[in-house]
């Protein structure tokens, strides 16, 4: 080879660009006068004065047999922890036979390290150079030479090679060991629970040894804790020394291994590695490992671009999701968990109690442990709000952690969290939201309340395509549709039916589950309607529909009767006279809002249904105000399912709601707002004064609003201070039952909603101290909304939060076979936890 004989330790600098290395310094250890790398046949082209890229048929490439570069004598010793050689290297040949490019180690046996031969009659004129590691510590103690070699196997065939950044590292024996996070608190460095695991970030230092194993002077050398809660310090001599771990804030040492639990350990260095040096933290985060709810991202993002793609062959990959975590109270600390370690490690074991370097906690002020997106200090208030964001194309899901369908979150309080997403191309004009609901309201039997049997002249079309995914919480859960096995499916897993599905047909689980549906008018410009659907077990005797729209847009509530016999469904609102429905057996009806109403819909002998909604609907295209001619069904269409009475509260924070594609860059709109009213519980005094003959016996219902949800007084002329609760709002306005609100963040108080605003983290409640409940929604106005982009055609139902919060947590006690599972004869500690997840203060009444 020409260039350089001294392979040890080489540092060059090379140009990928040509193939060949430029003329560069050698940052030799020895001698710094060579110029270049090694190679074979370094063609100078006198043209360019440089080096050209591999040619064929050049009369410096090795030609017919074997050269080859022996390294100098390189010493192994055999008291180094490890030995590490890497290079990087190019082989290029032309219409080969038998050519090769060979490494190999001469120590006290000849051993190839690595060969490359060249298939018969292959060709690979322009190479890029690649990159080799070699492991040599199982050559330790020995003085080795390493020889490289390359050969044409034929005559006059093009044969070339080159080495650069030739390095063999060595790394001296240390003291090392692990911080890990003991996850029960015990102590005990003899019985680690499988569940532990390292904590990262840890600093950790060697000092002198003053005597006694107490540590004297200033730190000889610092390191930090890696991934996986590893530290390793190089004494600078053989000695006595004293290893000490500085706690993580919020943390609290349970053991070590010098026996005093002082974060001090002694250890005398003789030049051997010493390993096995263990801390044992716990967290002192008030919270952590409380748990009140937890909730799974649906659906892939490949099965929501399919589901796009058949709607509409626009759509193209990749698929954006845009997923929100709206904070509600102050403290709240959320456990991350990704899905994309399920294949390795899969979920936590304990949601309260986290072991996996993937897995996220926020809000706990520990930046080690994972931080906020969005919130540098790692501290989760009230009005916060989480945009989890990742655009991919959708065969790279499982590639890295994305913030994705099938991930996991766990919460110490309440969180209103939305899950949003569209594809490349269509992007928000053909898009879906769904509302999270925790595992805690999943289920097992789900039946379809509309389907893609329905007629044209009864849904037009809007249900053309109907698709639904089921997400599992628990392993080996059977997927049944209409009785027939079709999957069975692992925790975070998903079974999905991209169409197909009809009116009445019923997917049963044979463990707790959650399902969501994607709708459209397949070749549509655009239509699409996504909605959560909840267990049959959860239909209701009546719901309430905050959403009406003009009747050019019109939207339609659709109810479902699941019952063998016929059903009676009366519809009241705030404008007009109640009016009765009748609802034939195992069939579904519309029935179209009045513009400017909010509805109640209440069977009239208690019998249970469902109801869900589709914004503007109907069967004719219309003309706007400028005289365009617009398509009904796609222009403002988005969907949501109307909340059961008996799941209404007094208090709603908004998961997401944006005024407009949040991705959009140009003009800005805001045409996406809130929409909500109040009600009286069915069997309350209020609710039978309201219907009674003497209007004099009407009650009415205040409501507050807070744009930023942080109850802070915000400065506006209509704000103020709730007194039952103490917290600021923006406005407050008292309404009728049924009445209709509007709700777009209008900061600067012109009655006009603010462009390029944004609802979400929106808190609303019930202020007056009665017992009024809130049915709320998020969507598209038609009346405000584009025909095109920024409009974003999505929209939801907008969950209340509850006024009090049960949970129950285990963590092992004893496991005895240290599986990490719990079986038969394992111990459990369990953990009850009473929430009060409202704004208002309960007397405990505890003992």
């Amino acid at each position: 080879m020409d260039g350089q004989s001294e392979c040890d330790r080489y540092r060059n600098r090379r140009s990928l660009g040509a193939g060949i290395p430029t003329p560069t310094a050698v940052q030799s250890d020895t001698d710094p006068t060579q110029t270049y790398a090694l190679v074979t046949g370094a063609y100078h082209d006198p043209a360019s004065g440089g080096f050209t890229s591999f040619a064929f048929n050049q009369n410096n490439d090795v030609d017919g047999g074997v050269t080859s570069v022996r390294s100098p004598e390189i010493a192994l010793p055999a008291n180094l922890f490890s030995a590490t050689l890497t290079l990087d290297y190019i082989f290029a040949y032309y219409q080969s036979t038998s050519d090769f490019f060979r490494i190999t180690l001469e120590g006290a046996s000849d051993v190839v390290l690595y060969e490359e031969t060249a298939p018969a009659g292959g060709n690979e004129l322009a190479p890029p150079y690649s990159s080799l590691t070699f492991d040599l510590t199982p050559y330790l103690g020995q003085t080795v030479t390493f020889l490289i070699e390359t050969a044409d196997g034929g005559t006059e065939t093009l044969v070339e090679a080159g080495i650069d950044n030739f390095e063999v590292e060595i790394v001296p024996n240390s003291i090392s060991g692990e911080v890990r996070f003991d996850i029960d608190g015990d102590g005990d460095l003899a019985n680690t629970e499988a569940e532990d695991r390292g904590l990262a970030g840890v600093t950790v230092e060697l000092f002198a040894d003053g005597g006694g194993g107490v540590p004297t002077g200033g730190a000889l050398v610092s390191t930090v804790t890696d991934a996986d809660g590893v530290y390793r310090l190089l004494p600078p001599a053989n000695g006595s020394y004293v290893v000490v771990a500085t706690d993580l804030p919020d943390s609290t040492s349970t053991a070590d291994s010098g026996g005093a639990n002082d974060n001090r350990i002694a250890i005398t260095f003789t030049g051997l590695e010493e390993s096995g040096n263990i801390f044992l933290d716990t967290s002192d985060a008030p919270g952590l490992l409380e748990t009140v709810a937890t909730y799974y991202f649906p659906f892939s993002e490949a099965d929501i671009f399919n589901a796009l793609d058949t709607i509409n062959a626009a759509a193209e990959d990749p698929v954006t999701s845009y997923n929100s975590l709206s904070i509600a109270y102050d403290g709240t600390i959320i456990l991350y968990d990704h899905w994309e370690d399920n294949g390795t490690e899969g979920y936590e074991a304990f949601r309260n109690a986290p072991t996996q370097v993937a897995t996220q906690v926020w809000g706990d002020g520990n930046l080690v442990n994972g931080v906020a997106p969005g919130y540098p200090d790692d501290l989760l208030d009230a009005g916060d709000v989480i945009i989890l964001q990742n655009t991919f194309e959708t065969s790279d899901a499982g590639s890295q952690f994305y913030f994705d369908g099938r991930d996991k979150i766990s919460t110490s309080k309440y969180v209103a969290i939305t899950r949003a997403a569209w594809a490349d191309n269509t992007a928000t004009l053909l898009a879906g939201a769904w509302e999270m609901y925790p595992t805690s309201l999943w289920g097992y039997e789900f039946t379809l309340p509309i389907g893609e049997d329905l007629a044209d002249s009864v849904d037009f079309q809007a249900f053309e395509f109907v698709g639904a995914s089921v997400m599992s919480a628990l392993d080996n859960n059977e997927i049944r549709l209409n009785g027939t096995l079709v999957a069975t499916i692992n925790e975070g897993e998903t079974f999905t039916w991209n169409g197909g599905l009809n009116l009445g047909d019923e997917i049963v689980t044979s463990r707790v589950a959650q399902v969501q549906l994607i709708t459209g008018d397949i070749n549509s410009n655009y239509e699409s309607r996504w909605y959560t659907l909840p267990p049959e077990v959860q239909f209701s005797n009546s719901y309430v529909a905050p959403v009406s729209t003009r009747a050019e847009s019109a939207t339609l509530v659709w109810l479902f009767n699941p019952n063998s016999t016929a059903i009676d469904v009366d519809v009241e609102s705030s404008s007009s006279a109640t009016q009765t429905l009748n609802i034939p057996a195992n069939a579904v009806i519309s029935y179209e809002l009045t513009n400017g109403d909010a509805a109640r819909f209440g069977s009239t002998n208690g019998e249970t249904f469902f109801a869900l909604a589709s914004v503007d609907s109907g069967d004719a295209d219309y003309t706007d105000t400028n005289g365009n001619t617009v398509n009904e069904n796609i222009t403002n269409d988005w969907g949501f399912s109307l909340v059961p009475d008996v799941y209404l509260t007094p208090l709603v924070v908004v998961g997401l709601a944006p005024g407009d594609d949040p991705t959009y860059v140009g003009a800005v709109e805001n045409s996406a707002p809130i929409w909500a009213t109040a009600v009286f519980p069915r069997d309350s005094v209020s609710y039978e004064a309201n219907r009674d003959a003497d209007p004099n016996n009407d009650v009415q219902i205040t409501v507050c609003v807070d744009y930023n949800g942080n109850g802070n007084v915000d400065g506006l002329s209509t704000g103020g201070t709730d007194p039952l609760t103490g917290l600021g709002y923006d406005y407050q306005v008292t309404i009728d039952e049924l009445d209709q609100m509007i709700i777009y963040v209008d900061l600067d108080e012109d009655g006009i909603p603010d462009p390029g605003a944004d609802q979400t983290g929106t808190r609303i409640w019930i202020c007056d101290g009665g017992t009024g409940l809130l049915a709320v929604a998020y969507g598209q106005d038609p009346d405000t909304a584009s025909v095109g982009s920024p409009a974003v055609d999505l929209g939801t139902t907008v969950p209340g939060i509850p006024v009090m919060a049960l949970a129950k947590d285990a963590l092992f006690e004893n496991d005895y076979n240290g599986n990490g599972s719990a079986d038969i004869g394992d111990q459990l500690k369990y953990t009850i936890v009473v929430e009060n997840s409202g704004i208002w203060f309960f007397p405990c009444g505890c003992g």
